[in-house]
This record gives structure tokens, sequence and C-alpha cells, in this order.
């Protein structure tokens, strides 16, 4: 499971439940790390402290004495984590599986050389559906497909710099050439994987892989639209005795049932080639990277992230491509989880409505389950464990990642292409496209996340970033102009308390975007409602970023010096932003 998590020192902490297992082994400086004599992998010492949520797990399980009195890892615990790290492929593949491709961790599996492949083949008597992994690689080696175009990378003091790929990972990765068959199987290229340099000590492993499913009908093929996964990782490198990544196939859970697996790759890692293994590091204060993407023109919906104050855009190319620039800086990933005593873990907590095993019943006797911030059932699940997992987070670090999802678009307002990308820091959130509220005129968006830092006492501050189409803000709100401002209304859903935010809008080509933070969670509801009027001096528009074009230097536009008050009506909060900030009618400064 994995998406960026920075490399940090970890100190772990609990919150009160009855369910907690207590804590296991502090990481220290080196940890011993397990080889695997089939792979011809030894043993190894690592220098580095742990940089993923299951090798955080492994090295930090609690542990017990047994009746020798020699001290072992406690069987009953499981670490359980809400995060934004993802199961994301690094290898391009094409599998067929003997049910849904959304259920590839049960049911069995086949690796095909490619469609042509007999095994591939819709008529074969035992396949119901395809999935496609299609890696993207680097435009200058694909083009015409999706792939990677270009990544700068803008530092604290405004100057912006291209970063440029320098190295495969892992050296030798399968690809496949984009298939396109009208009306039946449509599907990009199968790239591989790069190591990106800055041309000084920065190095970035960047991974992005469009996932196309498709059924059969009629004795074909028929794609489904596809999905997104993209995200950009600071590493350092340390020499292991690793090996590069590889497709295998192997029994599921003991039984003659084949299976595909990605080997070769060990937990701390966020990929591995021949003799190196690549560990996330944390990213540069304050940069701001930009994506420059070539995907399909028939991916569509919304996309959601970790980004701040992300900036988007978005263009056709051809028929078949579209540009995509995402514009962010990284923002925190602030991770719920704990140690819990799977014997006391309510059979509720681990089922679904259905009785069958959800994420956390299929993953409890590994030792870590991980469930992405973005997952469909994250929201959810996350309601579900809050009582397990306490107000406190478990560690906080860095991410720069975003993912489509095939939730359905906004209502009745469709618009071709990427409609929009929404961002939180939150542990769990909406997976896709936010809600449109017709009684209220409002965009409504859920997240959720603890309510306190690690140390207990420091409150978790919420970032949330908006970009969208302007036509489909046009259509949400049946408007002819975009105004330069918008309320957004951030309500607790335990204690119904309500704090409004006058916010700017910015507009960069045909897309819209908008930011707001330091609001606190448990599980408040974001409003986005657009201003009745103009505003006047007393909301002077806070600080603004724009883009002129993907290979132009951010501008920073600077407004005058204000100050920020509170206003106070009844349970209602508004902060005013401004040169001399002035209480709105009816409400009093606080």
């Amino acid at each position: 499971m994995r998406r960026l998590v920075a490399l940090v020192t970890l100190t772990i902490f609990f919150g009160p439940s009855a369910l907690a297992a207590g804590p296991g082994e502090a990481p220290g400086l080196s940890r011993v790390m397990q080889g695997n004599n089939t792979y011809g992998i030894r043993d190894f010492t690592s220098k580095l402290p742990p940089t993923t949520m299951l090798g955080y797990f492994k090295a930090n399980l609690p542990t017990v004495v047994d009746a020798r009195g020699n001290k072992m890892k406690d069987p009953d615990s499981l670490g359980v984590a809400f995060t934004s790290e993802t199961p994301m492929p690094s290898l391009s593949s094409i599998r067929v599986f003997t049910s849904a491709a959304s259920e590839v961790n049960s049911v069995a599996s086949y690796l095909c050389k490619g469609v042509s492949d007999p095994t591939c083949a819709p008529n074969h008597p035992i396949t119901v559906s395809m999935q496609i992994d299609s890696v993207m690689g680097i435009c200058a080696n694909s083009p015409g497909t999706s792939c990677i175009e270009k990544i700068t990378v803008t530092t604290e003091d405004g100057k912006t710099s291209a970063i440029s790929p320098i190295k495969q990972l892992p050296s030798v990765a399968p690809t496949f050439p984009a298939g396109r068959e009208e009306g039946g199987l449509t599907y990009p290229a199968g790239g591989a994987t790069w190591l990106w340099s800055d041309g000084q000590s920065g190095l970035y492993f960047v991974r992005g892989v469009i996932v196309t499913k498709a059924v059969k009908m009629s004795s074909k093929w028929i794609s489904q639209a596809p999905t997104l996964e993209f995200e950009i990782t600071p590493v350092v490198t340390e020499d292991a005795p690793v090996i590069a990544p590889r497709l295998e196939t192997f029994a599921l859970n003991g039984t003659d049932t084949p299976v595909v697996r990605t080997v070769g790759i060990f937990p701390d890692c966020v990929i591995t080639d021949t003799g190196i293994c690549y560990h996330r590091t944390t990213f540069p204060n304050g940069v701001r990277l930009s994506a420059t993407l070539q995907v399909p023109s028939n991916l569509s919906g919304w996309v959601n992230g970790r980004l701040l104050k992300p900036d988007v855009t978005s263009k056709p190319l051809s028929s078949t491509v579209d540009q995509l620039v995402i514009t962010a800086g990284a923002t925190k990933n602030i991770v719920a989880g704990s140690f819990v005593k799977t014997s006391l873990i309510p059979p509720a907590l681990l089922t679904n409505a259905d009785g069958s095993l959800n994420f956390f019943g299929v993953n409890k006797d590994q030792g870590g389950a991980v469930m992405s911030s973005g997952d469909v059932n994250a929201l959810e699940d996350y309601k579900k464990w809050q009582s397990a997992l306490g107000e406190r987070a478990l560690i906080i670090n860095e991410a720069w990642t975003v993912a489509s999802t095939l939730t359905p678009a906004t209502d009745t307002c469709r618009v071709q292409g990427i409609q929009g990308v929404v961002t939180s820091n939150a542990s769990a959130y909406s997976p896709g496209a936010p809600e449109w509220n017709a009684a209220l005129q409002t965009i409504d968006y859920r997240v959720a996340a603890p309510h306190f830092a690690p140390d207990g006492s420091t409150l978790n501050l919420g970032t949330y970033g908006l970009s969208m189409k302007a036509d489909l803000m046009k259509c949400l709100y049946k408007i002819t102009r975009i105004p330069s401002f918008a309320s957004i209304s951030i309500t607790s859903e335990s204690s119904g308390e309500k704090n409004i935010e006058s916010v700017a809008i910015g507009q960069n080509g045909d897309w819209v975007h908008l930011s707001a933070d330091g609001f606190t969670f448990s599980s408040p509801t974001l409003r986005v409602k657009l201003a009745q009027a103009e505003p006047t001096q007393s909301a002077t528009p806070p600080v603004t970023t724009t883009v002129p074009a993907p290979s132009t230097p951010v501008a920073v536009t600077v407004a005058p010096a204000k100050t920020t008050i509170t206003c106070v009506k009844g349970k209602t909060t508004k902060k005013v932003t401004g040169v001399k900030p002035l209480c709105p009618t009816g409400y009093k400064k606080k």
C-alpha cells in the first residue's frame, strides 16, 4: 500500500481505546531488513527509519513474552491507518480475472503477454474482466499516448526550474504499445517509471498510471472509463541487497488458484532496482511542483488527492489526448492510526454489510492494514474506527499526489474531460466530486481527521483546495460571470458550530481555483458558495498565485497589508480580512 509518505523520524502515540495494543519498539537509527532466500536477498541493516506505513508497523509491532521468557512480536496486534499511501502499480501489465477487476485481491488472475495472448482472448471460458495498468512513460520516448511531458519545481524564493529524467526504474521493465479498437478495447501504451533530478542533490521518483478496466460484451472486450493515479516523491538512495521488482504468479492462500503479484520491493522502499533501495524523504520547504501530463481524452470526472493550493488547467492536444497541468505545493498527510488487538475488534469493523470481509478483515493477519484516505469507503470506515484510533494523529508527513475515481459527475452539469480537482490533508475525505446542495446553493465536501497532532495538544489544521472548469461553475451556479470571491463555511458535525470565511477566486484560462485552510477537525463539512456581491475594501483579496502558462515561472501578486478580525453572531463566527476590516451587519467583533 503506498502513496506519498515522507521520510521523517517517527514517534508513535496511541489514542485511549479498549482495542489499543500498546506501543512497540521505537524505531532506531538502524533496522534489520529481513531477506528472502527464494530471491537470494540477504538480511541487511538499514540506516534509515521506516518511510512507509507497513514498514512503520513492522518496525513498531508490540511485543509479548512467550512461555520460555523470550520476547516476540505480538501476533494479536494489528496496525490500522488511514493515510495517503495507496497501491499504485510500478510496472505496466495486462491481466485478466475470473471475477470483477475490482476484486483483484481475492480472485484468480492471469498475466498476459499482450491482448493477443490466448489467455486474454474474450472467448476464454473462465475469465470475466480485464485490467490494463499503463505506467506513464516520458513523452519524448512515447509521443501520442499517455505520458509525462514536463516537471518543474518552484522553490520558496520563487525560482522555477525544470527537472530531468535521468534513470528508468527498474532498468528492465515490461512495456507494450497502445491499443485502439473502435467500439471495443482502447488503452494507452504501457511505459516505465523514471527517476528525475534537479541537477544537484534533489532526486524525485515520478510515477503515474492509467488504469483501464474492461468487461466482456458480445464476445468482445469493452473498455470502461480509465482512471489516473499520479505522484511525485522526493527520494534518497541506500545500497541494499535487493532485486528489481517483477511480476510473478503465486498460489492464492495455499490453494491452486493463480494470482499475479509484484515481488522484489521491500516494505520501506518506494521502488527498488538491483542493489538499490529508494526511500522517501522530505520535500524542500515551500516548494511548488508543476506536472504537465498527457492523458486520454476520455479521462473524465473529478480528481482528488494531497496538494496544497492546487492550480489546474487542461486542453485537448488531439482527438484522443488531452494535456493536463497540475501546479501545487506538497501538503501535510495527517495519518490516523493505531495498533489494536485483533481479538477485541468487533466483527462489524471487519465485515461489509453483506457479511463478507472488508479491507481490514482481509488484511487483519498481515500485521498492518492501510486504507487510502481517498478510498471510496474511507469516510464511512473512518467513522467506524474513530473511537479505536482516538483523536491524536499517529504521524504527520507530506505528500504530492492525485487520483481520479469513477464517481459520477456533478449532478446534471457535465463538461468534457476532467471536471475538477479537490484536495485535502484530511485522514479521510470524499473520493470524488463535491456534492451539489441545491437547497443551499453550495458545493459540499466532507473530510475527517483526528482533532490533535501526535503530541495530543496541538490542533490539526485542515487545508482544502478546489480547482474546477469555469463552465462547470457557471452551470452549477447558473451565472454568466465568475465572481472574484467565494464564501466557504466549515461546519462541525459534532457541535454544529460554523465558521465562515471569504476567499479569493483565481482564474487561469478556463479553470478557476480557490483554497481555504486553518479549520479544525474531527469531521467538518465544507460548503463553497459564490459571493452574492463584489466585496468592499473590508474584504481585500488575500495573496493569490497565477500561472500564465505551464512554461512560465509562477508570478506572485501581493495584496496590501491587511489584518483579520473575527465576527460573531450567535453560534456563527466569520473571519473578515482586509486593510480596514469591518464586521457585517448583525455581527459583533470578537
